[in-house]
Formats: C-alpha cells, structure tokens, sequence
C-alpha cells in the first residue's frame, strides 16, 4: 500500500475529475492514519497505554500537516513527528 500510494495519488491527481479528487483525498487520508495510528500501535503493541497515545499522535500530525500547509518545512515536522 505504502509503495503504491505515490504512483495512485498522482494518476488520480491526473484524472482531474471529482471522484478522482476525492478519490485522491481519502487515499492520502488512508496513508496518513497509517502512518500516524496502524504504525505506532503496532511497534509499541496493541496496549491500553499505546491506545491511549493515539490522540496525541493525531493532534501533532494534524498540526504537522496545517503548518506544513503554511509553507513551514514539513521534513523538519516530520522529523519532529517520529522523533516524539
């Protein structure tokens, strides 16, 4: 899924219609909650402790994606983001 996502999200980019718009948004989500809920509570294992980590890590990659939206550097976030 994750070595795939690139090449589909930019062929739905490049249909340009709106179900492959939004297609392409739910994608990306999909690839987003992996990265920031599946994987986390997977290496920790799936624990009380690690359940209850998962809002934390929502917020701080939901704020990651909005300053990145804002043209601050999403490597820098990013690497503060698995770094926590």
């Amino acid at each position: 899924v994750l070595v795939a996502a690139p090449f589909v999200l930019e062929i739905l980019h490049r249909l340009g219609t709106r179900v492959g718009e939004a297609l392409r948004r739910w994608a990306a989500l999909l690839v987003m909650a992996i990265f920031v809920v599946v994987m986390p509570l997977t290496v920790s294992g799936w624990s009380g402790a690690a359940a209850a980590e998962a809002p934390v890590f929502v917020v701080i990659s939901l704020a990651a994606i909005w300053m990145t939206y804002l043209g601050i550097g999403s490597i820098a976030l990013w690497a503060f983001r698995f770094a926590w």
